[in-house]
This record gives structure tokens, sequence and C-alpha cells, in this order.
């Protein structure tokens, strides 16, 4: 994947309908407890409910790895969520024909210290038939708000055989095939 720990300053690798970088030195970013660099993920001040971001990864190159059940997925994400708005990101493994085979949603809950950052993690053998690999980001706010105040960082996703050997990496794509009309929240995902 590109761009997951929001480094390049801007959204490069990813659809955006909305979330831009902020930098992690903001006074209301810290204190941080983990080492997230320079920048983060953040919702804007445009629509409450278009707020996202969407990477797609083509992994079509390893399809007789993963019909054999070889190949394992592991995944992570920081998410910050405060006062009602709330960070999410999506998982989904997707066939040749976009649908989708299995999802993982991983919404944050506030916290007290609203500074806090929550770490969502997912490992798995990619379901057979897999050929490509979705990640989205969601902020949802509270319309009552201006700008969200959802925050991700640190997004990872990477690809082993099942005897822990590392995989060529696939490449990532921009993708609006399944979006609709920047509809990210329109297709129906099963919780796993």
């Amino acid at each position: 994947m590109q761009n997951g720990n929001a480094e390049t300053g801007d959204t490069t690798g990813w659809l955006s309908t909305g979330i831009n970088t902020v930098p992690t030195s903001a006074p209301f970013l810290l204190p941080s407890p983990v080492d997230i660099g320079l920048f983060s993920f953040t919702g804007g001040t445009g629509p409450a409910d278009s707020q996202a971001l969407l990477q797609s990864i083509d992994v079509s190159s390893l399809a007789l790895q993963i019909d054999e059940g070889d190949i394992v997925s592991s995944f992570s994400v920081l998410l910050q969520s405060r006062r009602t708005d709330i960070a999410k990101a999506t998982l989904s493994f997707l066939d040749e024909s976009n649908n989708v085979l299995e999802s993982e949603i991983f919404i944050d809950n506030t916290v007290a210290s609203i500074f806090d950052w929550n770490q969502f993690v997912d490992e798995r053998i990619v379901p057979v038939q897999t050929r490509s690999i979705e990640i989205i980001l969601d902020s949802s706010r509270n319309n009552a708000g201006i700008s969200s105040d959802s925050f991700f960082d640190e997004v990872s996703l990477t690809l082993n055989s099942s005897d822990n050997q590392s995989v060529p990496e696939p490449t990532s794509v921009l993708s609006l095939i399944g979006l609709g009309v920047l509809g990210f929240g329109s297709r129906l995902l099963k919780d796993i």
C-alpha cells in the first residue's frame, strides 16, 4: 500500500473525498502516546457524510497462492475519535468482479482522553478468489460541528505466505469501482 502513514503530507496513493493531512505538531494532536511521524490523516470541513479515503491493492498476481490458501494478510491502523466524531476503517477482500468476499469494520470509540490513539489489527488467511484488497478510512461527523475531529495514521497491510515468507509487493491502485457516486458507505459490508 502507499502512504499509509500520511508522511507525504497529502493524500497521495488514496482516493479522497474530504480527508486531509494535518501536521502532528498541531497542539490538538498532542500528546501522542505513539510515534506517528510528522502527519496524520483527518476529516475536514466538507460535508459530514462524505469524508473518506480509499485505497485498492491489486493482488491478482498472487492468485495461485491465494487460491491455495497460502497467503496471510496482516492489517493495522491507528484511529482517534473525538466527542461525537468517529473514525472508522474498513478492510475488504474482493473477487475479480469486485464482490466483497469478507470484510472487517473497525470503529473507534471516544475515550476519556481525547488524544488517545487506538490500534486495530486483523490477521487472516486471504480468502480464496480474492483479487484485490480495499481499505477505506471514514470520518463521520456530528452534523452540529463544522469540522471532523477524527484521525487516522500508520495504516499498514502486509502479505506473507503461510510459512511466513514475504511475497512480492502487490500494486496499489486508485479505484472508483464499487464507489457509486463517491458514496463510500453505500456498499453493504458484512461484519466478520
